[in-house]
């Protein structure tokens, strides 16, 4: 990414989804343990002055800027150097550069998630937010991305606050606790049987942990992802998956995703007596048809998950086109924004010399002769007119840049 000013340019070169598939980002991607030297690396480049590294499971971006030319090379190479997973080819082909205003359009656009997989994920903010504060730590981020950052973050509450591109839940674990409310009004009393311990249970059990979720059973055959699950949910009791059968009828709720290739929870392990909630996730389900059909049973399957994201979705779009303007209206003031601190910084000089005129050693000796009373009264109109003069440039720039 490339903007360029009278005096500076900043450049963004970026890996997504947008460019290629999932899998060769994921090959450039790093963990934030590792972030740290990779921007430290890319700080040292020769050109760069300021720069930001963001690398998540759907893209890899690096926004920078300098006064000179920067070899685009020597960042891929970088970035390759950093991660070693993928091809450097792949990298070099995939990247994407802007340049100028569009660069800044395109960083607006994705703090306010009008181009991610999932349109208005607030998710991405976040990972813009951590991105920013670990180049204001490492000493990589200064004037020029904290101001640009700065207005960013309004334009991206703007979108957010005032359309709808973020008011409905799509990813399949939020929606699934969404759901969960509606069958469960007090958490503190259900008996719960989490079948899994993989990432999407692991999502789940954080809404859990939150929400007042006491008695829980898990079951799975991963001992590394059963420390993960206890790690969020400290009451959290664990066994192998082979005796989950025996829980299932004791429990007032089951949720499960496991990765079998076949269904692994049987209507024999119901009590047709009580009544049950059963959230499977799982592709294929975790159920055998029988399960879905007794009717003491309300069953939320995979499918009722990816209707209700097919109507959020629907929703969400429906406020892309307003979200898009907004952002769009906040580009064109962040580049006024911009140019003005610019030129305001290089009017620095003209305001020293008009504070210096009031100062000097002419203006002491004329009012040498005068009592208190009347120097006091010309210290206030020199006040008066000094300020008036440093404030001529201010309006003079917003006016032109306006215009």
């Amino acid at each position: 990414l490339h903007v360029r000013s009278r005096r500076q340019r900043q450049m963004c070169i970026r890996d997504s989804h947008k460019v290629t598939d999932l899998k060769n980002i994921g090959n450039f991607t790093t963990n934030r343990d590792v972030q740290a030297t990779v921007l430290k690396k890319l700080y040292s480049v020769d050109g760069v002055e300021e720069v930001l590294y963001i690398s998540t499971c759907n893209r890899v971006e690096v926004w920078y800027f300098g006064t000179q030319d920067i070899n685009d090379e020597e960042i891929k190479n970088t970035i390759y150097q950093g991660t070693c997973f993928g091809e450097l080819h792949r990298l070099k082909n995939d990247f994407v550069k802007f340049e100028g205003d569009i660069a800044l359009l395109h960083m607006v656009n994705v703090a306010c998630s009008l181009n991610s997989i999932v349109i208005g994920e607030r998710e991405i903010f976040g990972q813009l937010r951590f991105s920013f504060h670990l180049g204001k730590k490492s000493g990589t981020a200064g004037r020029f991305l904290g101001f640009a950052m700065r207005k960013i973050t309004e334009i991206s509450k703007g979108v957010y606050s005032k359309t709808k591109i973020a008011n409905q839940k799509v990813s399949v674990a939020s929606i699934a606790c969404q759901e969960l409310r509606k069958f469960v009004p007090e958490p503190e009393n259900v008996s719960m049987c989490l079948v899994g311990a993989g990432e999407t249970i692991q999502l789940v059990s954080k809404y859990l942990s939150n929400h007042d979720f006491k008695r829980i059973t898990n079951f799975n055959r991963s001992a590394e992802n059963q420390k993960k699950v206890k790690e969020i949910l400290d009451d959290v009791i664990c066994y192998p998956l082979k005796e989950m059968s025996s829980f299932i009828s004791k429990s007032n709720l089951i949720i499960t995703c496991t990765g079998t290739n076949k269904s692994i929870i049987e209507a024999s392990f119901f009590n047709e007596s009580e009544n049950y909630v059963v959230l499977d996730l799982a592709i294929p389900s975790d159920c055998t048809e029988e399960v879905k059909q007794l009717s003491n049973v309300n069953f939320i399957g995979i499918e009722d998950i990816k209707n209700i994201a097919k109507n959020n979705v629907s929703t969400r779009l429906e406020g892309l086109n307003e979200a898009s303007l907004i952002a769009f209206e906040g580009w064109e003031n962040l580049l006024v924004f911009l140019k003005e601190r610019e030129i305001m910084e290089e009017n620095q000089i003209v305001f020293s010399e008009i504070s210096n005129l009031f100062n000097d050693s002419k203006m002491l000796v004329l009012t040498e002769g005068l009592n208190v009373r009347d120097q006091d009264r010309i210290r206030l109109v020199l006040n008066y007119v000094k300020k008036k003069l440093t404030k001529i440039p201010v309006v003079l720039t917003k006016t032109i840049l306006l215009e």
